[in-house]
């Protein structure tokens, strides 16, 4: 069973690069969470810990 989150986590995180990089190619930032969500990069499904059983925080420097 710990096989199985440790494989979500880490297609999550995948996703995440993705959504950071796609946010990153379009406005020259990385983006918190409600950016990526609100740009349609990232699946909203993944907001909260319903699907997953976890909750996934981006905190972006002031610097970006």
């Amino acid at each position: 069973m710990i096989e199985v989150h440790e494989s979500e986590v880490e297609n999550v995180m995948t996703r995440i690069i993705q959504a950071q990089a796609l946010n990153y190619g379009a406005v020259g930032t990385f983006g918190e969470m409600s950016e990526l969500f609100s740009k349609g990069f990232y699946c909203k499904i993944l907001q909260t810990s319903e699907s997953t059983g976890y909750n996934f925080k981006i905190v972006v420097s002031a610097d970006k």
